[in-house]
């Protein structure tokens, strides 16, 4: 009586009791404890990432991991490493996600781009979107358009054989999902590095009558396209298309609109003005085309000449003003940025890093009167693919 009406009952009532007890701490462990404890080392490893303390950030990472993995972090840290520079650590937390979350395709994507953007590893980027993406998320058209994007960039900036892989890419896109403004953006974006007019001109007809069919990047790469071509010289087989070059100022105040503090977009409406003869704008313009380019943290180099070149436009634009120290000073700020450029990357020399050298030799010839200086200027300009008559004329 006893075993049947109190011990065993007891012993049940015992033993749900401690199974209720167990699975409560177990739930409040592994959902309420564990949790709080690792966003807690979460912040504050990265709390000591933003303070510089790199490894013992990443201690605390991997200390959070122990109680549990949360993927926001890992994406966290990896963009915080990336914004300081640590590009080893900020590989590791990529790759880390791709081990961790089925090579999740963000994941490469971020990668490939900071490996490109941030440090010109375009072999690097390259293998990462092939073997990292698209071989797990195969015809994924964020993947292709990435690569696309990657060899278009390569092409520009270093490698031009790489110009037929990203058109390859594009039309594929194109071929798989349609023509969308996107993809037709991309490859007209392709023709303006090709410095194909007649092509660029068709997809400029198509555009123009859409608000926000193209990227702000697309805005501000045609207008400035346009903008070269309206005031630039013209290949003989282009002159006929002369006629068709219109709209400059509208894509310009467009490109301008959608992207009011983006360095190019000031610089080309800028350099409008001074096409135009509208000195107070266009020193103005420039003015605040420097500055955003002051800003910057990275740097492309074609972004690079423009910003050379806007010191030079407006102490041209300060020297019609008759402000010459003024104008002095911003030649040689301009000069400074080149010589540093050229000395820590080799980054070559065009035209305009010339026509720096001779503006301010002009200052030393005809203002100051310093002939020694004047000539070392001349000299560099050039030396700098500035070789004009009335330089040598003046050497």
């Amino acid at each position: 009586y006893q075993l049947k009406n109190k011990i065993i009952p007891g012993a049940i009532m015992t033993a749900a009791a401690a199974i209720l007890v167990f699975c409560i701490f177990t739930l409040t462990n592994t959902f309420i404890l564990k949790p709080v404890r690792a966003s807690n080392l979460y912040n504050q490893g990265y709390a000591l990432l933003q303070d510089g303390q790199y490894p013992q950030s990443q201690d605390k990472f991997n200390k959070a991991l122990t109680f549990r993995p949360i993927k926001k972090w890992f994406y966290t840290y990896a963009e915080g490493y990336r914004n300081h520079k640590q590009y080893d650590r900020s590989r590791l937390m990529y790759r880390s996600i791709l081990q961790r979350y089925n090579h999740e395709k963000k994941a490469g994507l971020d990668w490939a781009r900071m490996e490109s953007e941030d440090l010109y590893n375009y072999e690097e980027s390259e293998r990462i979107l092939k073997r990292e993406v698209l071989d797990y998320h195969i015809n994924d058209p964020e993947g292709i358009l990435a690569l696309g994007d990657l060899y278009l960039d390569w092409a520009t900036d270093a490698d031009s054989s790489k110009y037929p892989s990203a058109k390859q890419n594009y039309d594929l896109l194109v071929e798989k999902y349609g023509s969308s403004n996107l993809y037709m953006s991309r490859q007209m974006r392709y023709y303006i590095r090709t410095d194909n007019l007649r092509q660029v001109l068709m997809y400029k007809e198509i555009f123009m009558g859409q608000k926000k069919a193209l990227v702000p990047q697309d805005e501000i790469e045609l207008s400035g396209y346009m903008l070269d071509k309206r005031y630039g010289k013209l290949r003989p087989s282009e002159e006929n298309l002369r006629s068709q070059i219109e709209d400059v100022r509208k894509l310009l105040e467009r490109a301008l609109k959608s992207a009011p503090e983006d360095a190019v977009a000031l610089y080309n409406m800028a350099r409008y003005f001074v096409e135009t003869s509208s000195g107070k704008n266009a020193a103005k313009l420039l003015q605040a085309s420097i500055d955003s380019f002051e800003k910057q943290t990275k740097r492309n180099k074609r972004d690079t000449y423009k910003y050379i070149n806007a010191y030079r436009l407006l102490g041209e634009e300060k020297r019609n003003e008759r402000e010459y120290l003024t104008a002095e000073t911003l030649y040689g700020r301009g000069i400074e940025v080149f010589e540093y450029e050229n000395g820590s990357s080799g980054f070559e020399s065009d035209e305009n890093v010339g026509r720096l050298y001779a503006d301010l030799a002009d200052l030393d010839y005809f203002i100051a009167a310093d002939n020694e200086a004047a000539l070392m200027h001349y000299e560099n300009a050039v030396n700098n693919k500035h070789d004009t008559s009335s330089i040598r004329y003046r050497i």
